[in-house]
């Protein structure tokens, strides 16, 4: 009261002051009237000024490896977090750190890959640049990296190092429990005494911190940090149910994870995550005394497959978020635009054969739906190499996402910039060709959304619809190689053979005609498209999809010509072979297709540099759209056959090549 009295006093004087100033008395009503609307829109446009300038501000965060361990001291001593879990997704009094991971001004910013080559053995700081959240809570960098989309990284060490550090921000804030949930499949059984010798080296520094005095133990009167473990893979099973703070006890738990191998290959990591959440979600709730949860919770996953039952992913989001339980999944990069990955595996026991044998193993796609349209004709190498999408599987990543935690996208060849071979893949590590600048891919982030919502944006865009139609299409109907090479022996043979091919070709035409004409009612939305996502997705697929029908169209013309009769230049010649060429010559059409594929493939190689749909329509280009007939000459004489006397035509034994006796080979477990 006494305040806006002294601005009342001011406001009279600076009134009065102005009215003698224009010559009029200070009880001049109409001079008052005039003096006081000027005053009063002179502050509405200062205050909307200060409005906009806090809207529009944003915050940088930079993750970047230092030389230096972090010292302990330097960690903020307080900051602001959620206090109590929320009753509904986005629920909250809006003054929480936790509901960060639904704002859209936050989780825009962090939610793309941060490229951390050097993540193992390396202790990370944050940065922040420009970060001024004018009249807001004042918030702890750290904060503002929840719900990170993907780290990629070299090792689980590595992730495993930036985890201590998230347990220790949480500690500073309450008591802590975290659940370690750990996949006990056959796939991971390689690197599973990789992790269970990391998560000990936690709890050795976490003992350390401790024995130091550091702060965020002693402000606790109960055991500040204690654990849960639990393994899964068909059924989630508890190892330690009942929190604990014993580290010989923890330690024994985790390594007793390999003695129970499953190897049915299934992997339900929601049922885990959620049986683990719901059974502790009581300690997230506000105790009467002091308002507060009883304990932060933590889930940290270890899984290196896609979830089997990621039907259960919207349930689980909104489980993590009302009780604000952040969930890390120490994870492997999905493959761009696949489900399966080829995986090296090499027999475990030097016994039998160590040559790398390549099961494949479900860890993709990237999004809910499919937006890459898969075709596999011209008899070359499969329809694309494998390649990483910059993100990890849709389901766990949007998981980590959403609950403001941060999925780990975990590979010992990433190299940025760089082929990799399948020889130099590392043992039981998906072969991955090539990977993307973080940097890059950010824009290209899939769309992190409820299942309801991602179906309406689709449904909102004749692009989109079209785009997943085609991809969905291309998925369940894949395309076969088709014949080269025709021989003749007499004129009905060869004809009979170019028949049957072009039965075939009259098969893949229809379906790639039908893709071509799904694309094409999407191209009225192409202009209205502003997400680079979508927008290279679609020209990639509208672009492979006109040089592919081209390819089809073309490759049934030129079996029509050879069956009307094509005589070989040289006697001796009796074999027909097709070959690729830049001459397309079926047609107009299909030279006006072909010129349309071929510019809409350069837009996306000069629009999209440096990402997946670059890289493949590049390769796309590569390939000729037209074809060209060669022949050539096939030895036709039969294999002899043994005299009528007994005698084997093959050589005596000891002139036979010797061959090396290999040792047994035996398939790969169920990975």
């Amino acid at each position: 009261m006494e305040i806006a009295a002294r601005n009342d006093r001011w406001f009279a004087l600076l009134k009065r002051g102005v009215c003698r100033l224009m010559g009029g008395g200070a009880r001049d009503p109409g001079v008052a009237f005039w003096i006081s609307l000027c005053l009063h829109a002179a502050v509405l446009l200062a205050v909307a000024n200060v409005s906009f300038e806090s809207v529009y501000r944003t915050a940088v965060v930079t993750l970047f490896p230092t030389d230096t361990v972090r010292d302990s001291a330097l960690l903020p001593t307080d900051f602001s977090s959620q206090v109590s879990p929320c009753d509904s997704i986005g629920g909250g009094d809006g003054l929480n750190g936790a509901d960060l991971g639904a704002a859209p001004s936050v989780a825009e910013l962090a939610a793309f890959p941060v490229e951390t080559d050097q993540l193992r053995d390396s202790p990370f700081e944050l940065e922040a640049s420009n970060v001024s959240l004018a009249e807001a809570p004042r918030l702890d960098v750290d904060q503002l990296v929840r719900g990170v989309a993907a780290v990629g990284a070299t090792g689980a060490e590595g992730a495993i190092d930036q985890i201590t550090d998230e347990l220790l921000q949480m500690l500073h804030d309450g008591p802590t429990l975290v659940v370690w949930i750990l996949d006990r499949s056959a796939s991971l059984a390689p690197q599973r005494a990789l992790i269970v010798r990391r998560l000990q080296r936690i709890y050795e520094e976490l003992g350390v911190i401790e024995a130091s005095g550091h702060q965020a133990f002693q402000r606790h009167t109960t055991a500040p940090l204690v654990t849960a473990v639990m393994s899964f893979a068909e059924q989630p099973t508890w190892i330690i149910k009942q929190p604990t703070d014993d580290v010989t006890a923890i330690q024994s738990a985790i390594a007793s994870i390999g003695d129970e191998l499953d190897g049915t290959g299934i992997e339900r990591t929601f049922t885990a995550i959620g049986e683990a959440a719901t059974h502790f979600k009581l300690l997230r709730r506000p105790d009467r005394r002091t308002g507060l949860p009883q304990r932060n919770i933590a889930l940290v996953v270890f899984s290196d497959e896609a979830a089997d039952d990621a039907e259960g992913l919207d349930r689980t989001v909104q489980l993590c978020r009302k009780f604000s339980m952040p969930v890390y999944v120490v994870g492997v990069p999905a493959p761009f635009g696949r489900q399966f990955t080829p995986v090296k595996w090499i027999d475990p026991d030097p016994a039998y054969d160590q040559r790398p044998q390549w099961p494949t193993v479900r860890q993709g796609p990237e999004t809910l739906l499919p937006e890459y349209v898969k075709l596999e004709f011209t008899g070359e190498a499969p329809d694309a190499p494998s390649l990483d999408s910059g993100f990890g599987p849709y389901a766990l990543t949007r998981l980590c996402y959403e609950s403001g935690g941060i999925y780990f996208a975990v590979h010992p060849n990433r190299r940025v910039g760089r082929r990799v071979g399948p020889y130099e893949t590392a043992p039981y590590s998906a072969f991955l060709e090539a990977f993307f600048d973080p940097e890059i891919m950010r824009r290209y982030r899939p769309d992190y959304v409820s299942t309801a919502e991602y179906r309406r944006r689709i449904a909102d865009s004749v692009l989109r619809q079209s785009l997943v139609e085609a991809a969905q299409q291309s998925w369940i109907a894949p395309l076969s190689d088709p014949s080269m090479i025709f021989v003749r022996r007499d004129e009905a043979q060869l004809a009979a053979a170019l028949t049957a091919a072009q039965r075939e070709a009259a098969k893949l035409q229809p379906f790639v005609e039908n893709l071509h004409t799904i694309l094409e009612r999407g191209f009225a939305g192409r202009s209205a498209e502003s997400v680079p996502r979508w927008q290279a997705g679609f020209d990639l697929a509208w672009g492979r999809v006109a040089a592919e029908l081209t390819r089809v169209a073309g490759y049934n013309s030129m079996l029509a010509q050879a069956k009307r009769g094509m005589p070989f230049s040289q006697p001796r010649n009796n074999t027909w072979i097709l070959q690729p060429s830049d001459s397309i010559e079926a047609g107009s059409r299909l030279q006006e297709i072909g010129q349309q594929a071929r510019q809409l493939l350069e837009g996306v190689v000069q629009s999209h540099a440096g990402t997946p749909w670059a890289m493949l329509a590049q390769r796309e280009m590569e390939r000729p759209l037209g074809w060209r007939w060669t022949e050539g000459y096939t030895e036709l004489e039969p294999e002899p056959e043994p005299t009528d006397n007994g005698d084997d035509p093959r050589p005596p034994r000891d002139e036979q090549p010797l061959r090396l006796e290999r040792l047994p080979r035996r398939n790969p477990p169920q990975l």
